[in-house]
């Protein structure tokens, strides 16, 4: 494909300005389907492809930013839904579905004792610190710089803004300082990721008014692992000063592996919460864990409100998506890593013999690719990765367009993979890669 056709979106595009707040249904939308001011209307998806209302075809990397975790459309996934449908959509009234998908949860999620549903990934990260705060009586949330955890007010800090003030005691940072009150800082305490040694002092000194500690055990958006033992002395240091560790696997649960970071590195916390891949598709996301501390919300100590929870349609999706996972011992997900590793080293492999300075970074099931002179191994916290993207973002930017107009939709840096990606896919992924690197003059 050497260019795109782009006249209904670009209709579409116009109109969206007039009549849609952001022109987007997700302002961080706008971050990955523009394309010389236009943004791009998809029409349909199938598998690992997206169409788009012009009828260009693109294989798909970016999957929702995740969720798509067995591609467009999969045939068990709509079965499932299209059965739910003709028994109706909502009920606001208990289901038998939502038992079944909490016997799923726990049966492959260390920590889960007890389940519970909400429709978003914000949704739960509420619910499980307030958990946190109703069992301990205590407060203070503690948060690592860069760790995303949903867009509400008191945990959107420090997640995507410029790092201030020193790295071992961060300054947080409010993601919209112009509509959130900075009376929400005074309950969180942003530190470094991947330091026991800050986040023991700051218990030593402060475990008295922390009630949790909230992290996403793998920053799969950065391509960042944690170091060797980080995980453990987390899990220890927490257990010590009576603090409730929350692992926040919007992202990881379900694509890393049926049990998620928890189940990957062995280390299981207090409280998780989970959505994107869980769901398939679907709108859906759980908080769960220890029953002590779940339980609060059956005392009727803890609200877990939501008119869409546990909706029928989308348990029916999620449940259906699962099963798919868990076929054969894990047979997809052998198939997703084999295919993620192909590709890292096929780009990884174009970028050398090109002599692009950028690395691939993460795990085969969801990657990051950066122009930077940094190495891979020394970007190994927010900080790092901050100073390596800082360094080209026009590149990255470029590339992105470039491979759109190649026929590849992926969401610079994140490469997501699905079950259903193929050889194939791979193979044409890595021509465009080399054709856009060379179109958009970024191997000189």
């Amino acid at each position: 494909m050497s260019g795109l056709k782009l006249e209904k979106s670009r209709k579409l595009s116009e109109k969206s300005k007039r009549v849609q707040a952001g022109g987007t249904g997700s302002t961080q939308r706008l971050k990955v389907i523009t394309v010389d001011g236009t943004t791009i209307y998809m029409d349909h998806g199938k598998g690992s492809k997206i169409y788009d209302v012009d009828g260009n075809e693109y294989i798909d990397y970016y999957l929702d930013y995740g969720p798509l975790i067995n591609g467009h459309a999969h045939p068990a996934i709509v079965k499932a839904i299209k059965e739910q449908i003709e028994k109706g959509t909502m009920y606001g009234i208990n289901n038998e579905l939502e038992l079944t998908l909490c016997e799923k949860l726990i049966k492959h999620v260390p920590c889960a004792e007890m389940v519970g549903f909400h429709s978003s990934g914000s949704e739960a990260v509420h619910t499980a610190i307030r958990l946190a705060r109703a069992y301990t009586g205590k407060t203070k949330i503690i948060k690592f710089e860069g760790h995303y955890h949903g867009w509400f007010d008191d945990v959107n800090i420090s997640a995507f803004s410029p790092p201030k003030g020193p790295e071992e005691s961060p300054e947080p940072v409010l993601a919209a300082p112009l509509c959130q009150p900075k009376s929400v800082l005074q309950n969180i305490i942003v530190l470094p990721w991947n330091n026991e040694e800050v986040l023991e002092k700051t218990l030593k000194k402060q475990g008295k008014e922390i009630a949790g500690v909230i992290m996403e055990p793998i920053e799969l958006g950065h391509g960042i692992l944690p170091r060797e033992g980080y995980m453990k002395a987390v899990r220890e240091l927490t257990e010590r000063y009576n603090v409730v560790l929350i692992f926040d696997e919007v992202k990881t649960l379900f694509r890393v592996g049926l049990g998620g970071a928890q189940e990957y590195f062995k280390v299981t916390p207090d409280l998780f919460v989970c959505s994107k891949a869980m769901g398939g598709g679907l709108p859906i996301s759980a908080y769960g864990g220890k029953r002590e501390i779940v339980e609060l919300i059956s005392q009727g100590k803890v609200p877990a409100m939501g008119t869409y929870n546990a909706n029928p349609l989308s348990l029916s999706g999620a449940i259906a998506n699962i099963e798919v996972l868990e076929k054969n011992g894990g047979e997809a997900y052998k198939r997703m890593y084999r295919i993620g590793e192909k590709l890292m080293k096929g780009i990884r492999e174009i970028f050398e013999d090109l002599n692009v300075k950028a690395i691939v970074k993460g795990l085969p099931c969801q990657f990051v690719t950066c122009f930077t002179e940094m190495s891979a191994e020394e970007i190994n916290n927010y900080r790092a990765w901050s100073k390596a993207m800082k360094s080209a973002p026009e590149r990255g930017e470029k590339f992105r367009v470039e491979l759109l107009k190649n026929g590849i939709f992926s969401s610079y840096p994140d490469w997501h993979l699905s079950t259903v990606h193929s050889d194939e896919d791979v193979e044409k992924t890595l021509k465009a890669v080399e054709e856009s690197l060379k179109t958009a003059g970024l191997n000189e």
